[in-house]
């Protein structure tokens, strides 16, 4: 769809923390189809009423869809969640940072590609900051195969979490 960006955001660490995260951003129970909804302002409240612009930057996207959710818990107190969700015109990267920055022992990445804007990346941050991050044309063969199993098993290796 134009103007769709589509997003998985991984995010990795304790399993307190990551609770934690939910119980922020989170807060209802999974609705129909096991999908909830992601609330950047919970984390970062708009100055008034929603609006596009304030929206866009205080979180990087004017929304953010309903999300689908995996979780997986280690038995060694770490674990992971993943969330895909479509947002506006680009990635809520600015959400994902401050995220970061609130959450500073988990670390956060962010997948996303863009079909009629042409452009896909990936972003990583820790603490606040970006540790990581490329962006490519839309279909771009540097862009890796995020297959959920095989990208999670990667990712959660790259942490040294799991």
């Amino acid at each position: 769809m134009p103007n769709i960006c589509e997003n998985r955001l991984t995010i990795v660490g304790p399993v307190d923390e990551l609770e934690r995260f939910m119980q922020t951003v989170c807060p209802g129970s999974p609705g129909e189809h096991g999908r909830i909804e992601l609330l950047p302002g919970n984390l970062i409240p708009l100055p008034g009423p929603w609006n596009a612009k304030d929206a866009a930057e205080a979180w990087g996207s004017k929304w953010i869809c309903e999300t689908t959710l995996k979780e997986n818990i280690g038995e060694d107190g770490h674990g992971y969640l993943v969330f895909d969700f479509e947002s506006a015109w680009s990635p809520p990267d600015e959400f994902v940072r401050m995220a970061s920055m609130v959450f500073p022992s988990l670390y956060f990445h962010i997948a996303f590609w863009e079909q009629w804007g042409d452009f896909s990346g990936l972003y990583s941050y820790k603490g606040g900051e970006q540790e990581s991050g490329i962006l490519l044309k839309y279909d771009d063969p540097l862009f890796p195969d995020i297959r959920p199993e095989e990208y999670l098993q990667e990712y959660v290796r790259e942490c040294g979490r799991l």
